[in-house]
C-alpha cells in the first residue's frame, strides 16, 4: 500500500488544535483542513478535556483568545473515522508525554485503508 493513495483518499485530511494559530497565512497551503476547539467544546463532547492545574490560569485564556477560562486541556488523541463520521480508529493516553508513533498511526490507517478499498 503506497501512502500517497491512501493520503489522496484523504483518509489523513484533518488536523484539530485546541489553539489556532495568530498568523493562519502558512496553512493555507496545507493538504488537510486544519480545525481549532478554543473552547474545548469539541474535546468535552469527545471526553477528552480535563481541568489544567491552576499554573495555566493566565496561559489557557490567552492562547484561546479567551474562550478557555475553565482551565481544560485536551488529552492526547487520535480519532480516524469514515466517511460517514464513525470512529474506526481511536488513540487516546492521558499521559501527554506519551504520543501516537507515526508508525503506529499510519499502519491504523493503511489497515482501515485496505479494509475501504477490499470493500468496493
Amino acid at each position: 500500500m503506497q501512502f500517497s493513495a491512501m493520503a489522496q483518499t484523504k483518509s489523513l485530511s484533518t488536523y484539530y488544535s485546541p489553539a489556532m494559530p495568530e498568523d493562519i497565512s502558512p496553512l493555507e497551503k496545507l493538504g488537510y483542513v486544519l480545525l481549532s476547539d478554543a473552547d474545548l467544546a469539541v474535546s468535552k463532547q469527545l471526553g477528552i478535556a480535563y481541568r489544567a492545574s491552576g499554573q495555566y490560569a493566565t496561559i489557557l485564556p490567552k492562547s484561546s483568545s479567551g474562550k478557555n477560562n475553565d482551565l481544560l486541556l485536551p488529552v492526547p488523541a487520535v480519532f480516524i473515522l469514515d466517511k460517514k463520521g464513525v470512529i474506526r480508529f481511536e488513540y487516546i493516553n492521558p499521559d501527554f508525554k506519551q504520543r501516537i508513533s507515526a508508525s503506529l498511526l499510519l499502519a491504523a490507517a493503511g489497515a482501515l485503508y485496505e479494509e475501504l478499498v477490499s470493500a468496493h
